[in-house]
């Protein structure tokens, strides 16, 4: 199925920075992967994207898109491939949800380690021009320690991501490779993952579209998160993509506003016309991690994340309904 074209323009720098450019994305075949193509395909841009794995029915790729399918990478594999673009986005990551990683987290560890090191390693050996890394908010949000008993269920994973980000800034240290680390936060939006582990969004639409009688969640319904909207999310990171300050190595995206899980399923049995209820069960009580906010040399960029909620929404709803039906 090819990409349903998109409404949000971006700055002419930017449109003209990549336009008939070489464009590899690692890992592209995922949520954020799928948007991005999409925006680099109106520019004119030779998409690749790179892949362990095959594509299925829940992927949808446009045929302009190059495949490179790799189940086994390397790193001379990898600089053959990266040194045949200009610019590298690396998104790769096994995350899935926050049940998945506690109850994998040696797993998530160290296979996204590994991956992240070899895509390191492979670009500072190429001729590639700059790689832009897609890190997490939760490497922020949490530090290196031996004592693990008493950390959360995803701090395998926010640990494979910090370490990602201490190789690369190593890397720019050492070899002066331009390398740039944009962390995000809770994204959702069309593409996103509805099937697989799905984060918090696509499994309240996927439980109102699949549930009977009661809507089930776990928590209490007073967590709040930063959710923002996938094209909110790619135009800032496109913009950030193309900063060349040598001295500004690590970005933030997220949403100005947090937002209660209650309320955001209110939305969407609102939008989705329900009148199925919603119950709360808290099964354990989960430890939160507190944000370092004196980090030195993080710039964040704070979007307007409420303000067309109901409408990005909507949009997300319309279209798991159509990808259902194909």
């Amino acid at each position: 199925m090819n990409y349903l074209k998109k409404k949000k323009k971006l700055p002419n720098n930017v449109v003209n920075f990549y336009k008939n450019k070489k464009i590899l994305i690692i890992g592209g075949l995922g949520f954020v992967g799928t948007n991005l193509s999409n925006y680099f395909l109106t520019f004119n841009c030779k998409v690749s994207i790179l892949s362990k794995r095959k594509i299925s029915s829940n992927n949808f790729i446009n045929k302009k898109i190059k495949l490179i399918v790799k189940e086994k990478i390397s790193v001379s594999s990898l600089k053959t491939i990266i040194n045949n673009n200009d610019y590298i986005f690396h998104l790769a990551a096994i995350k899935k949800n926050y049940l998945y990683q506690s109850k994998f987290p040696a797993e998530i560890f160290y296979l996204n380690s590994i991956l992240n090191l070899q895509i390191i390693k492979s670009f500072s050996a190429s001729q590639a021009k700059k790689l832009i890394i897609l890190s997490s908010s939760t490497a922020a949000q949490t530090v290196i320690s031996s004592d693990i008993k008493d950390k959360v269920g995803n701090y395998g994973y926010a640990i494979s991501k910090k370490i990602t980000e201490i190789f690369a800034l190593l890397t720019f240290k050492q070899l002066k490779k331009n390398i740039i680390i944009v962390r995000s936060d809770n994204i959702y939006g069309e593409y996103d993952n509805f099937d697989n582990f799905p984060q918090v969004i696509p499994t309240i639409i996927k439980k109102f579209l699949l549930e009977k009688k009661v809507i089930k969640l776990q928590g209490t319904g007073r967590e709040t998160r930063n959710f923002l909207f996938i094209d909110d999310f790619i135009i800032n990171f496109l913009k950030i993509s193309i900063n060349n300050n040598p001295l500004e190595k690590i970005f933030e995206i997220k949403g100005s506003n947090k937002i209660s899980i209650k309320k955001i399923a209110n939305i969407i049995k609102k939008i989705m016309n329900s009148k199925k209820s919603i119950v709360f069960k808290q099964h354990s009580k989960k430890l939160i991690i507190k944000r370092n906010n004196k980090e030195k040399n993080l710039y964040t960029k704070e979007v307007d994340n409420l303000n067309r909620i109901n409408e990005n929404l909507k949009s997300t709803i319309d279209w798991y309904l159509r990808a259902r039906k194909k």
